[in-house]
């Protein structure tokens, strides 16, 4: 009994219990779910083994860190143009932002980042999930930060993924 953040329930755990079934035929019980909702679960005895994003406190619960990771900003293909590899915190003001949700770490990481100009950021959109933040800008919203696993996902089709100058951390 599995209980996943989307951002690894989305696509690395449906290969890992793909490859979990190749192997064993064991049903596999698996949810795609808030961290919250997969900790809650795991913490009662409903779910056995749970991934969550770094933000949520547990407590009563062994824990160990899965996976850290540098965000990623993402485009739209030819958006923003070949030749840049990386961009600033400031580059980021020349486009509408596809944003995570206000009290998101990584969003608040950011804005530490850009100071006084997170102020100025063109704010098209705010979601909980960095699959959502992709797929909006897979559709031309603009601009945003998100996990590198989900980004993968969508490159190099329907993304392009640059470095940004400050380490944002998932």
């Amino acid at each position: 009994r599995l209980a996943v953040h989307p951002a690894y329930g989305n696509f690395l755990a449906p290969m890992a219990i793909a490859r979990f079934r190749q192997k064993f035929d064991v049903p596999v019980f698996f949810e795609v779910c808030s961290s919250a909702s997969a900790y809650q679960r795991v913490h009662s005895g409903e779910i056995d083994f749970g991934i969550i994003a770094n933000e949520i406190e547990t407590k009563d619960c062994e824990q160990y860190n899965f996976c850290s990771a540098r965000g990623l900003i993402v485009s739209p293909p030819g958006l923003i143009g070949g030749h840049v590899k990386e961009l600033t915190t400031s580059d980021l003001l020349k486009y509408p932002f596809v944003a995570m949700n206000a009290e998101d770490h990584t969003r608040l990481e950011l804005e530490a980042h850009m100071g006084a100009a997170a102020k100025q950021l063109d704010i098209a959109v705010q979601t909980p999930y960095a699959l959502t933040v992709c797929e909006l800008v897979a559709q031309g919203v603009g601009v945003g930060l998100a996990h590198p696993i989900v980004a993968s996902s969508y490159l190099p089709d329907k993304l392009e993924a640059r470095l940004l100058d400050k380490e944002v951390g998932f």
